[in-house]
């Protein structure tokens, strides 16, 4: 087995370069001292292409990143692009990042939007329960005001009636229920549960 051999350059006291030695010669690349100009071309060309600036293709297309799932196809565009080779890394490292601002911002907003509506549902069910709160109470108030009512005065003798005549006599039994059946159609509104007031009709109000 050849074991390579490596640089005879001392870097520290006891401590020689552990870069192996290029042919024909005992020193590596960075310390053979005849390869000076070389070396410092080297350096220029680096220094270069670190500062030479990214362009991408002017005809790139602008997409759309509103959800996860946009930003899902982007980052699996930009691994594509950097294994055939056709993006820099430096602008795929950026895409990454940037990325994961995105996504964070996006969940965040989603977040936001879900606490509003759970927000005006609550406030919309509130809103309700008042106003049926407000109805029966409406309702009781008019029912007690009514049972004050004495009966004497819904009471229609028949001593200024002629009783033989059919048609007065009808109407005197009228006049005697139609404070009846109302007093009746409110009890039945008061007693009507409050989660029904808003929504339900009393069975003895569609009668007359």
């Amino acid at each position: 087995m050849i074991q390579s051999r490596r640089c005879c350059y001392e870097v520290q006291k006891d401590s020689r370069c552990k870069a192996n030695a290029q042919t024909g010669t005992d020193f590596c690349f960075f310390h053979d001292p005849s390869l000076g100009e070389e070396r410092a071309a080297a350096r220029r060309a680096g220094g270069i292409a670190r500062t030479r600036k990214i362009v991408l293709p002017a005809n790139l297309a602008v997409k759309r990143l509103q959800t996860v799932a946009d930003v899902a196809e982007l980052l699996g565009e930009t691994i594509n692009q950097v294994r055939r080779g056709e993006l820099d890394l430096r602008v795929s490292n950026a895409v990454g990042y940037l990325s994961g601002i995105l996504l964070s911002a996006i969940e965040k907003s989603s977040f936001e939007e879900r606490l509003v509506a759970l927000e005006t549902a609550v406030a919309t069910h509130r809103s309700q329960a008042l106003s049926c709160r407000s109805s029966r109470m409406a309702t009781l108030i008019l029912s007690n005001r009514i049972r004050q009512i004495p009966y004497a005065q819904t009471k229609t003798t028949d001593k200024n009636r002629n009783i033989s005549d059919p048609e007065a006599g009808c109407d005197a039994v009228a006049s005697r229920r139609a404070p009846r059946q109302g007093i009746r159609r409110i009890r039945a509104l008061a007693d009507t549960a409050p989660g029904q007031c808003c929504t339900q009709t009393p069975s003895g109000e569609a009668g007359g």
